[in-house]
């Protein structure tokens, strides 16, 4: 044991004697000795974060409830009336919910609605477990790193469900999914209040196109309220997460140079700046995507599904004198007032420009379309020339577009094609579509 002790001691006085001293050449005051070694690399995983309120759009299948296995859905919608409809083997009841706070969700008892089937035993117990979760509060979180798988939970219950998908629809992204229309749902804090503005057109967009000059690249086109402006792009796997790379333009960015607010400008050069830092993406489902970086968030909608929501289904709403504001055909303006002063007058009875004919008799809205019996003829108006223009042939025989015939048959022929009726971002405005035909109105009165 001697041994052990005199070497522990000889130890000890080592410690001592160092005791107090410099720990470096630099504190003796001499030259400082630097190590050349390379940094280490740390990569951290993003931090698991909240569920958003976008991210729940659409229908999701319940694989458990408390400790029963699967057996119902849910379908969850925007708006602010009963947005989700929920079920599990017994009744099927509606609420309007809503996310309150990051991951939280809560719904109003008043919106409450059930089909009141008498459901006994354990299928009592689990309509009240699922109407607990559904009423809220209830914490709402992702289960494992993708947006496919969602828990809900309080203090009593819990709840998982999955992403229904349609068969044969594309779960991973890609370019050709990514090629196409969007609508902005939201950037950062901003949600655009209509999907169309005052004029008609696309009020907040992104939208994707095959790059013919550079395959496996994408060009998109960037509009949020003021100017526009596009970048081109390249969509990768990294690390299990996809991100759409921008690849720098020769000149830098370019933009048209409209005069807008300071705020509008500001919004512009925050918006196009997110998307030239290379954002990260992914899908929320079959219709939307979220693209992100360390400080911004974008929301994006398929066009045609945002149309879809927007769709103005009440009839009785549409019922008044409207005054024609633009004729369009595939985007482009052909005038107003100029050439169709009529209005256009839609009631119970019909819908009809002026006096002229053919009209609808007995309107009514059916699947977000127009329709009714056509009455009458063209008589001898002939439209088959108004048809033929395009703007790749934007007259035809010399005839030029913007005419009074031509726009009247353009009115026509929107009215009688099934169109489509969507609000715009100014009160007492709104569009009816049909194909590449469209006409923008005011109303006159009720």
């Amino acid at each position: 044991m001697k041994p052990l002790r005199y070497f522990s001691l000889f130890v000890f006085a080592i410690l001592i004697g160092c005791h107090n001293e410099p720990d470096t050449v630099e504190d003796r005051g001499g030259k400082s000795l630097t190590l050349e070694l390379p940094p280490i690399d740390i990569k951290t995983a993003d931090a698991p974060r909240a569920v958003l309120k976008e991210e729940l759009f659409w229908q999701w299948k319940i694989t458990k409830l408390n400790d029963w296995e699967g057996g119902g859905d849910i379908w969850f919608t925007d708006g602010d009336g009963r947005n989700v409809m929920f079920y599990f083997k017994c009744n099927e009841m509606t609420l309007a919910g809503k996310m309150i706070d990051e991951g939280m969700w809560r719904a109003s008892e008043e919106s409450y609605g059930t089909t009141e089937a008498f459901c006994a035993g354990e299928r009592g117990e689990q309509d009240m477990a699922l109407l607990s979760l559904m009423f809220g509060p209830s914490k709402v979180e992702r289960v494992g790193t993708g947006p496919n798988t969602i828990r809900f939970s309080n203090s009593d219950h819990k709840m998982t469900i999955e992403r229904q998908w349609r068969e044969g629809a594309k779960i991973d992204l890609s370019h050709e999914e990514l090629i196409g229309e969007w609508d902005i749902i939201r950037f950062d804090g901003y949600e655009p209040k209509s999907r169309l503005d005052g004029g008609g057109k696309r009020d907040a967009v992104v939208d994707f196109y095959e790059r013919i000059d550079a395959p496996n690249s994408l060009s998109s086109s960037l509009y949020i309220g003021c100017n526009g402006s596009g970048t081109h792009l390249r969509l990768d796997l990294q690390d299990k997460v996809y991100q759409l790379y921008n690849i720098p333009q020769r000149h830098g960015r370019i933009t048209t140079d409209k005069g807008c607010p300071p705020d509008m400008l500001k919004k512009d050069e925050s918006f196009f700046s997110f998307m030239e830092q290379s954002p990260k993406i992914e899908r929320l489902g079959e219709h939307r995507l979220r693209l992100w970086t360390g400080t911004h968030e974008l929301i994006l909608e398929k066009a045609e599904m945002r149309q879809r929501r927007n769709l103005i289904r009440d009839f009785k709403s549409l019922h008044g004198t409207w005054s024609i504001r633009m004729v369009s055909k595939a985007g482009l303006g052909l005038g107003g007032p100029f050439y169709v002063p009529e209005p256009i007058i839609i009631s119970k009875d019909k819908i009809q420009y002026g006096e002229l004919g053919p009209y609808l008799k007995n309107p009514r809205i059916k699947d977000g379309k127009l329709m009714g019996e056509t009455v009458g003829d063209f008589g001898t108006r002939d439209c088959s020339l108004s048809r033929s223009f395009s703007l790749e042939n934007p007259s035809s025989e010399n005839t030029p577009i913007a005419t009074e015939p031509n726009a009247i048959c353009f009115v026509l022929d929107t009215l009688l094609g099934k169109p489509i009726a969507e609000p715009l971002n100014l009160p007492n405005y709104i569009q009816l579509t049909s194909g590449d035909y469209s006409l923008t109105l005011e109303r006159l009165e009720k």
